[in-house]
């Protein structure tokens, strides 16, 4: 089954990364606006199980793609935020959150995330400004070795890797809120 792989550090300053990016040769594929609708059952049984189910619309040009995504229980023997990963793309982000909704999902959390994807060896590289928390590095790559080397040339191999999704960030910070579900984060 397909697995997710990466790396995410808290970064200040995401123009000196693009910067970085650039003298190392990486290519800008694209800068995106992603908003993400998470869903759980009313148990929240999901997340209690470290699982996730996402439909991710994503802005860039004139496109709009939806992908529904679901995620498995993070691996712990991993300084990375490793699990699996099944995604695939949907002609209708709305359809297909009723679909959810109609077997028993509801929308928990929605949320905003500005991304500038870049592709350095073997890795996507993404800048991301997410609404509220602020601004990350993520590497994403087919192994840890490929991914410590993307952190090397960038700088970075000395900081700890966050294995907190966004999304886990953002339910605390509804929960320290006493913001009730469905919790919204927009800029």
């Amino acid at each position: 089954m397909p697995t997710e792989i990466e790396a995410k550090i808290k970064v200040e300053d995401i123009e000196n990364f693009s910067q970085k990016l650039k003298s190392l040769g990486a290519k800008q594929r694209r800068d995106v606006l992603q908003r993400d609708f998470f869903f759980d059952r009313p148990d929240r049984s999901l997340k209690n199980a470290d699982c996730g189910l996402r439909i991710r619309q994503e802005k860039y040009s004139d496109i709009i793609k939806n992908i529904l995504c679901f995620k498995g229980p993070k691996a712990k023997d991993s300084p990375y935020k490793k699990r699996q990963e099944i995604e695939f793309g949907t002609s209708d982000g709305l359809l297909a959150r009723q679909f959810l909704q109609a077997l028993g999902y509801q929308l928990m959390l929605t949320f905003e995330k500005r991304r500038s994807e870049w592709l350095l060896d073997e890795c996507t590289i993404c800048l991301d400004e997410v609404a509220v928390l602020g601004k990350f590095l993520e590497i994403e790559g087919p192994d840890e070795s490929a991914i410590r080397k993307v952190l090397t040339a960038l700088g970075l191999s000395d900081q700890q890797s966050i294995r907190r999704g966004y999304t886990s960030m953002l339910y605390q910070r509804a929960q320290d809120t006493k913001i009730p579900p469905p919790h919204e984060f927009y800029f």
